[in-house]
């Protein structure tokens, strides 16, 4: 599973194989999640591992410890399925005791799309088709993200944005050797990045059509075969509203 953390885009996670169950919390709310971005950071991989006669004769797990003490996002150790005791020890006392805001809990099956919008913390179980019973679609559970830079909201995120910043510096679990930003400079790095973001995103840019060199970065028609050829290629997308 993937522990409780929050992004600064908005998401469509889409569902191709496998199961997962999915928590959301509202941002704005109590720290009731005890989440920092400043912790060591372990991880458990799947490598090939040495067997009797050859090496990397079968797949296992390991733990993985990183030698970044920073995370990109804030992340918790609350898990939303585990025992209110297990979870007071992690939270300070604060989770479940300390939620009184609507925590939303849904399951994602193949072919379902979730919209998770920006700054809602989500934590995510998978379950792969085997373990369903789904032989057919094979071994692994696949999905798909579609990330877009917000085009509203500005000043709510904002604020969003500083409190997770003041959160992440309070519950650090190592020590932290810069200081947290002032109110007034946040504000301006927040809304300079995100002018930046959308600007970047108005520029149009080519819709991928392969995955060889040539399909990335086509030469010019007359250059091609030796003559001139003109292909018109439908790119607009459809989009179907189903209540």
């Amino acid at each position: 599973y993937s522990c409780f953390h929050c992004d600064r885009m908005e998401n469509f996670h889409s569902i191709l194989a496998g199961e997962k169950q999915v928590v959301l919390v509202p941002p704005g709310q109590r720290d009731v999640l005890n989440s920092t971005r400043f912790a060591s950071q372990k991880q458990w991989l799947l490598v090939p591992m040495p067997g009797p006669n050859k090496p990397g004769e079968y797949m296992s797990s390991t733990l993985f410890t990183s030698k970044q003490s920073e995370c990109t996002s804030d992340q918790s150790a609350v898990h939303p399925f585990r025992s209110p005791e297990e979870n007071r020890k992690v939270s300070k006392g604060q989770w479940p005791d300390r939620v009184d805001f609507p925590v939303r809990f849904g399951t994602l099956r193949k072919g379902d799309t979730l919209y998770i919008p920006a700054y809602h913390w989500h934590w995510v179980a998978t379950s792969t088709p085997p373990s369903l019973g789904l032989e057919d679609d094979g071994a692994l559970a696949l999905s798909v993200n579609f990330w877009w830079w917000p085009i509203h909201n500005d000043k709510a995120m904002e604020r969003w944005s500083y409190q997770n910043e003041c959160e992440s510096f309070q519950n650090a679990r190592i020590p932290v050797s810069k200081p947290l930003p002032e109110r007034a400079a946040h504000a301006l790095s927040f809304y300079q990045l995100t002018m930046k973001q959308r600007q970047e995103a108005a520029v149009p840019k080519p819709w991928p059509t392969g995955s060889s060199k040539e399909d990335r970065h086509p030469k010019p028609a007359e250059q091609r075969d030796g003559y001139t050829s003109k292909v018109e290629v439908d790119t607009s997308i459809k989009f179907e509203l189903v209540d």
